[in-house]
């Protein structure tokens, strides 16, 4: 587990090692060690270093108040630096609520969905035309003479069997030429079919 499973039971642990903590709260914090693995590993972790300062508790005492530091007002430093920890974690997390709030509510996620849609449909028809040709992936500039832009993109659509059947249709009628025309089409459209 790599987080505790309450936070304030988990502070108390280096008061419970040490032995500081009142009979109610020392129980609550033994129930809390059963449940969080947490915790249980940092006791594990911890206890050599507690075993050593409270075997060397009235030396360290002693420096500490030589070089004039009390105990009392580092336990107020501490105090005061995580409350202002916690008040500027609240902070965060309240602003970066507010901001998934706002933004994921039907206020503000329905018409920016509208504007993308709108967006892509205005894209889908106002597609390139005549003035941007070159970009194009296929041509539109008719390959035999005769044919209007209009018709070859129209082509486009239609597959090379077509033509052929339409070819061989205009054969078998005589007219060589319309033939000629198609089958050439055929092929362009189509030039791995035999």
């Amino acid at each position: 587990m790599s987080r505790c499973i309450d936070v304030e039971l988990g502070e108390l642990i280096t008061q419970y090692e040490l032995g500081q903590l009142t009979d109610e709260k020392n129980k609550l914090f033994e129930q809390h060690l059963k449940q969080c693995k947490f915790c249980r590993h940092e006791l594990e972790e911890m206890a050599p270093v507690i075993a050593q300062i409270l075997q060397h508790k009235d030396e360290l005492i002693n420096e500490l108040h030589a070089e004039g530091i009390s105990f009392e007002t580092l336990r107020n430093r501490l105090l005061t630096s995580r409350q202002q920890e916690k008040k500027q974690l609240e902070k965060t997390e309240t602003f970066f609520r507010r901001i998934f709030d706002n933004v994921f509510r039907a206020r503000v996620l329905v018409p920016a969905a509208g504007v993308i849609v709108i967006a892509v449909l205005c894209t889908l028809i106002y597609s390139p035309t005549g003035s941007n040709l070159e970009k194009l992936p296929y041509p539109l500039q008719p390959p035999y003479s005769g044919e209007s832009e209009l018709t070859l993109r129209d082509y486009t659509l239609i597959g090379g069997e077509q033509f052929f059947s339409k070819g061989i249709s205009c054969y078998s009628s005589n007219d060589y030429k319309a033939a000629i025309e198609n089958l050439l089409k055929a092929v362009a459209k189509d030039p791995t079919e035999g």
